[in-house]
């Protein structure tokens, strides 16, 4: 599917302010999964300089060097991407490890042990894992898709659209959550059962239940052998395909914001975000950005 992406972030401030480097993690990634075919990034104000850098995933992000005071800061993007649904079926027949317990190699554990880590506060999904695991007989990849589909079944959606996510434990007591807290309580439940699993924002097109077509969203992603990252969306009860468009990861959230910067200044700030997402027929490529 060709998506077309518009996405424009507007901070608002009380009085004038300098503006700190920023750095921005907007345009999505080129993978085995989407392929980028025009990106456009534009600033107001101008920023006196603009690196184009690799980020820690591999990921390009945007180095934004400020001059002047400014009451505004408005960054628009707009993406044509074309995303493609997971090649991986939902049961793994080839998949060389099937059963728990999951064990990597050393010379792929090493390069995976960030991704393997504990996470603060979230003691309390070795039972929800235990119960998902006897539910599927020790299956690992049918534990993936069960973990997910119980997410998204018992646990109530809310809307919350800034702020890191809520810590696993956190969310497994409210039994609610957005987008970002049901990946994150994934990776969580993932890395307690000795998954490598990483935090991905990025974009999702649902035309169905969004005025706009889509929005900012978040998943989470497990690294399995002979299969490499595997993208797993609570939120949908989904492997991740052509409706996830990704920008970044991390093996922790906070690698993953999309604006990331400050100001100098007595004023009050107002952020306001806006997304679109439709599909953009071949035809219309030339005339769309």
């Amino acid at each position: 599917m060709r998506l077309k992406i518009n996405h424009r972030t507007t901070y608002q401030y009380s009085n004038p302010v300098s503006l700190t480097p920023h750095m921005l993690r907007l345009r999505p990634r080129s993978t085995s999964h989407q392929r980028v075919e025009q990106f456009h990034l534009c600033i107001n104000p101008t920023p006196q300089h603009t690196l184009i850098l690799d980020s820690i995933d591999d990921s390009l992000f945007h180095r934004l060097y400020f001059d002047g005071l400014t009451d505004a800061l408005t960054i628009e993007t707009i993406a044509v991407v074309i995303a493609k649904e997971s090649l991986v079926p939902n049961e793994l027949h080839l998949f060389t490890n099937p059963v728990f317990p999951m064990s990597y190699p050393p010379q792929v554990y090493g390069g995976l042990s960030p991704f393997l880590a504990h996470i603060d506060d979230s003691e309390g999904v070795l039972a929800l894992c235990n119960q998902v695991v006897t539910q599927v007989g020790g299956r690992i990849d049918r534990f993936l898709m069960a973990l997910i589909q119980y997410i998204n079944q018992q646990f109530e959606t809310e809307y919350r659209e800034f702020g890191w996510p809520h810590s696993p434990n956190h969310t497994l007591l409210q039994r609610k959550g957005s987008c970002r807290d049901f990946a994150w309580l994934v990776v969580a439940c993932c890395r307690s059962m000795g998954m490598a699993a990483r935090f991905v924002s990025g974009y999702v097109y649902d035309h169905t239940r969004l005025k706009s077509g889509g929005e900012l969203h978040a998943w989470a992603e497990v690294y399995l052998l002979g299969y490499g990252w595997i993208g797993y969306d609570p939120s949908y009860a989904c492997q991740v395909g052509e409706n996830h468009i990704k920008i970044c990861s991390g093996w922790i959230p906070e690698l993953c914001a999309t604006v990331e910067g400050s100001f100098i200044g007595q004023a009050i700030s107002e952020l306001e975000t806006d997304v679109s997402i439709m599909p953009v027929p071949e035809v219309m490529i030339a005339n769309s950005v």
